[in-house]
């Protein structure tokens, strides 16, 4: 599989950015600089970019979160190792608990007021299949032997093998085509009438 630079550039900005960090926090672990709970904090942007450069590569598929302005997550990455470092300055007089009560609440409002501008989408998955089943209704099937029979024992049939949240319809053709049965649950009671079409052909 051949991959352009115009589908990599997110990927390989996500990792180079997670390692610089890592090795940001390990150089000035002394200091203080970006302290593990903000490492943390500047971490979870880079992990946006990561995961976006993986949709696009097709290494990931966008079946929970999807973002429809991808290209603004590195201002999103941006402002979170800015609260990386800040939330590292917090004076370390400060309890424990609140401490990483205020750094996870602040780090938490931000980002989430930052990735407004990326327009990120929440989904599931769905397990869902619509059944379309086309009947010849023309004067020719009357040819058939128990052409009518076969036809009701073979939508039984279909009905019996699908889940609860799929659908199966039927459309009626012979000169002309039309909606006879429009989709509907597994169980429910199909209409009785026909869908009028003309019988002297087949279209």
């Amino acid at each position: 599989m051949t991959l352009s630079l115009g589908r990599t550039w997110m990927l390989a900005l996500g990792v180079v950015l997670a390692l610089g960090l890592v090795a940001w926090a390990i150089a000035t672990r002394r200091r203080g600089t970006l302290r593990p709970s903000g490492a943390l904090v500047a971490l979870a942007g880079a992990a946006l970019i990561v995961y976006q450069g993986l949709v696009d590569v097709g290494l990931a598929h966008e079946a929970v979160l999807r973002f429809r302005q991808p290209r603004m997550l590195p201002l999103v990455a941006a402002l979170a190792v800015w609260l990386g470092v800040r939330v590292s300055r917090l004076p370390l007089r400060m309890g424990r608990v609140r401490r990483v009560l205020v750094a996870a609440l602040s780090a938490a409002a931000a980002l989430a007021a930052g990735l407004v501008v990326a327009e990120p989408e929440l989904g599931w998955p769905l397990d869902r299949m619509a059944v379309v089943v086309t009947v010849d209704r023309s004067r020719s099937i009357d040819l058939v032997p128990g052409a009518g029979a076969r036809v009701r024992a073979e939508l039984q049939l279909a009905e019996t093998s699908m889940h609860a949240e799929d659908r199966i319809g039927t459309i009626a053709f012979g000169a002309t085509a039309a909606t006879e049965e429009p989709p509907r649950r597994r169980g429910e009671v199909s209409p009785a009438q026909r869908a009028p079409v003309g019988r002297d052909a087949t279209d």
